[in-house]
């Protein structure tokens, strides 16, 4: 479960370090939108703390604060999102198998148990 979510992440990061470069396609626009990840405390007591990145020049100009639900729903694609814009099933896309929904189905995730383990890398113990 862990390992399918840092999948997920090392996965995002490659993409994006792939726009950067030029590769596959047209240059990126001005700025660039992305998901991340601090093992920083966040919203709700949680022991982590999920964003939404706007990045220029190899820059981050800002950073946006998303509660778990609504990551997991951008990550989804059920909802509309600057780091997303194709709506792609990121979970389904980079195999993340805890945070996915059989394929014939229109039911969204609203959680998904992969951040339940983040704890681990930055504590011995649960805090």
């Amino acid at each position: 479960m862990f390992r399918s979510f840092m999948r997920f992440m090392l996965a995002s990061v490659l993409v994006v370090c792939s726009l950067r470069s030029g590769a596959g396609g047209p240059p990126p626009p001005l700025a660039t939108y992305t998901f991340g990840l601090g093992l920083n405390t966040g919203l709700n007591n949680e022991l982590f703390t999920l964003f939404l990145v706007k990045e220029f020049q190899g820059k981050i100009i800002e950073t946006s604060p998303l509660t778990r639900a609504l990551f997991v729903q951008q990550a989804q694609g059920a909802v509309p999102s600057k780091a997303n814009l194709e709506q792609v099933n990121l979970f389904r896309k980079y195999q993340v198998e805890f945070c996915f929904v059989p394929e014939d189905t229109t039911v969204t995730l609203l959680d998904c148990p992969a951040f339940d383990e983040l704890w681990k890398i930055r504590f011995w113990e649960y805090p």
